[in-house]
């Protein structure tokens, strides 16, 4: 893996799922190959097998816009992209549920309260968390302040049916890490994935030994950062093989055992 790695070689002798990616242009941030096409020449060059993605347009503005081109991406690209449903604090009459008999490859909630200027435990997200608990489904969480984290550990632990995913691993606070640390180890749905985006050396050892490697999901946050540098990090950490190869897929393939 090492040397496929430093050769600059897909790793495509590994099964590699990619739990946390973006769909389409962000209104705040520009990115390059943004759409399906694109998304999927980047995992070629990098051996990733799949990624689940939230659609830009539906976190940042239109649900009904943006979930619809998540859920396409998914039917045209079978095995290769699956989708997260946004809900949306602000529009009563969006329904998450409808998503999830229109696609096979639907399979959960992306919540990111900061970029719709809400809390994570607004009232108004119940409906979408009851019916991702009531079918068992995962939730992943964008988190970067220690108060998400502490949002999103909270809706863990009421939900307790539904994976929780602590986006990003509470980003670089060391504070907004403890605390995803801490649910990990007291609450058994909860998980956290290697989107930590601006990163540090030994950061995912570190995680790792925190929490155990049972508890940790590979990530990207694709578009916004390449995958290259994501893949690079697990590939040529310290950890042995066999965890690299549960972090980079087999702890997905888990989680959504009936899925993917």
């Amino acid at each position: 893996m090492i040397r496929r790695a430093l050769e600059g070689l897909p790793l495509d002798d590994i099964f590699i799922f990619d739990i946390h990616g973006h769909i389409e242009q962000s209104r705040v941030i520009h990115t390059a190959e943004y759409d399906a096409k694109g998304i999927i020449a980047k995992l070629d060059r990098m051996g990733v097998n799949a990624i689940a993605l939230s659609s830009n347009p539906a976190l940042q503005s239109d649900p009904w816009l943006g979930n619809d081109l998540t859920v396409q991406a998914a039917k045209e690209n079978p095995g290769r992209i699956y989708a997260y449903v946004v809900p949306n604090p602000y529009y009563a009459d969006f329904d998450v549920t409808k998503y999830f008999d229109s696609a096979p490859g639907v399979i959960g909630i992306k919540m990111h309260a900061c970029e719709q200027m809400t809390a994570l435990n607004n009232p108004s997200y119940i409906p979408a968390l009851e019916f991702a608990n009531k079918n068992k489904l995962p939730i992943l969480f964008h988190t970067w302040e220690p108060f998400e984290v502490e949002q999103a550990v909270a809706i863990g632990k009421t939900y307790k049916d539904a994976p929780v995913i602590i986006g990003h691993s509470g980003f670089t606070s060391f504070a907004s890490k403890q605390i995803a640390i801490q649910a990990c180890k007291s609450t058994e749905n909860i998980f956290v994935d290697t989107a930590i985006s601006s990163t540090y050396d030994g950061a995912i050892e570190w995680i790792v030994g925190q929490v155990g490697v049972d508890r940790v999901l590979f990530g990207t946050d694709l578009p916004f950062y390449d995958c290259s540098h994501n893949v690079g990090k697990l590939a040529l950490s310290k950890l042995s093989d066999s965890d690299k190869i549960k972090i980079f897929g087999e702890n997905a393939k888990k989680l959504l055992k009936d899925i993917i």
